[in-house]
């Protein structure tokens, strides 16, 4: 699964066997939200539906730069209960060497 959906994670994590969680930064996660618009702006991308090209989206951006203090606790809990493989990368690097290590395994 993926997104920031936090109404309906209990419901997908009953279903999931593994979490692998992108715990990062909330500089990092800004940075790379205004990349992405300032680079994309107007193109649609690859993992998008249809006629949804990239924009620059203000209430997205709150979200992201007050994510940690308004609702990453309240996501941890949900999370703290996930009976199945948990996988919780802080830095991009430590994603990269896991996704390495599950290809030559």
């Amino acid at each position: 699964m993926d997104g920031n959906y936090s109404g309906t994670l209990v419901s997908r994590l009953a279903r999931a066997d593994t979490l692998i969680h992108l715990d990062y930064s909330t500089g990092l996660c800004l940075w790379r939200v205004l990349r992405r618009a300032t680079l994309g702006w107007g193109r649609v991308r690859a993992d998008t539906g249809p006629g949804c090209p990239e924009r620059f989206n203000a209430e997205f951006l709150r979200f992201v730069v007050n994510y940690r203090r308004d609702q990453r606790a309240r996501d941890m809990e949900r999370m703290a209960d996930f009976a199945g493989e948990v996988h919780r990368f802080t830095r991009p690097a430590e994603l990269t060497a896991f996704i390495a290590a599950q290809r030559s395994a």
